[in-house]
């Protein structure tokens, strides 16, 4: 019976760690809710960057192929897409995607990803 609880216990504590730590926002201008999961964000230096994903209404989330980039030093926000390019162009970006760069910015230090792109 010892055996059976020790099992189950690291089962139960394994399917905890592998769910998603989600911060999302809802976007005001199209009602959908948009997220980041903060275990995968990465970090190189100034820099911060995690994929992005739409909650659906039943509580998935599918991924959007879009990253949130961060550069907590000077507080600009970019979007990534599927080939790391940043596709912001020099336009403001939306209150969803900066509200996600700032959760990002309150991370501990994530994994290191020398190959992030600087804003």
């Amino acid at each position: 019976m010892t055996k059976i609880g020790l099992i189950a216990l690291l089962f139960v504590s394994a399917a905890a760690h592998a769910a998603p730590d989600l911060a999302c926002y809802q976007s005001s201008a199209n009602k959908r809710t948009y997220c980041i999961d903060r275990a995968e964000a990465t970090g190189s230096g100034a820099m911060r960057a995690a994929p992005t994903y739409q909650l659906e209404e039943d509580g998935s989330s599918k991924p959007t192929g879009l990253s949130v980039l961060a550069n907590c030093e000077s507080k600009k926000t970019g979007l990534l897409d599927a080939k790391g390019n940043d596709i912001t162009g020099g336009r403001t970006p939306s209150p969803v995607a900066t509200a996600l760069s700032e959760t990002l910015c309150k991370l501990p230090t994530p994994k290191n990803n020398p190959l992030l792109p600087v804003l």
